[in-house]
């Protein structure tokens, strides 16, 4: 009904969104090209009144964010690797989260590192987003609570020593 589809249709970055009585406004994270291949397969979705199909055009960028000495966005490279654009940013921070380090693709979908012996970096698309989390903030434990503990130490020790009396 739109005509189709243009020559600069990024379909890999499309977004579906949809409103509903129980969910509110949600986006579902889809694959366009595998739709268009495959109508009426498991991934084609039933349209409903109000669904928005939005479909951008070829992106050229992936942005970088979080815990990288220097967050900005670069210009997407075929073939390039997580790592490659991690350091194009500087390189991790001291505070960065390298193995919880997760890449946000143009339809919403998301996708991890995973690490068994060798760290498995996930694939990066233009309109890519990096996402390079912190360390969480470790409390250390204050003097009030060193002083607690010791005292309690000390107090076990009389009392073991007053019963090997």
């Amino acid at each position: 009904m739109a005509g189709g589809l243009t020559p600069q249709s990024f379909l890999e970055g499309a977004t579906f969104s949809r409103v509903t009585e129980e969910l509110g406004s949600e986006f579902i994270a889809i694959n366009l090209q595998k739709i268009l291949q495959n109508p009426g397969g498991n991934d084609d979705l039933l349209l409903r009144d109000g669904d928005i199909l939005d479909i951008p055009e070829e992106m050229q960028t992936v942005k970088i964010t979080g815990n990288v000495q220097n967050p900005f966005s670069v210009t997407y490279e075929e073939g390039k690797s997580l790592k490659y654009y991690i350091d194009k940013c500087g390189g991790f921070s001291t505070d960065a989260l390298k193995r919880k380090v997760y890449i946000r693709y143009p339809n919403g979908a998301t996708s991890t590192t995973k690490s068994f012996i060798v760290k498995n970096y996930p694939k990066v698309l233009p309109g890519s987003q990096i996402v390079v989390p912190a360390k969480p903030e470790r409390e250390g434990i204050s003097t009030q609570t060193w002083l607690s503990i010791a005292s309690t130490f000390s107090s076990i020790a009389v009392a073991i020593a007053a019963v090997l009396r």
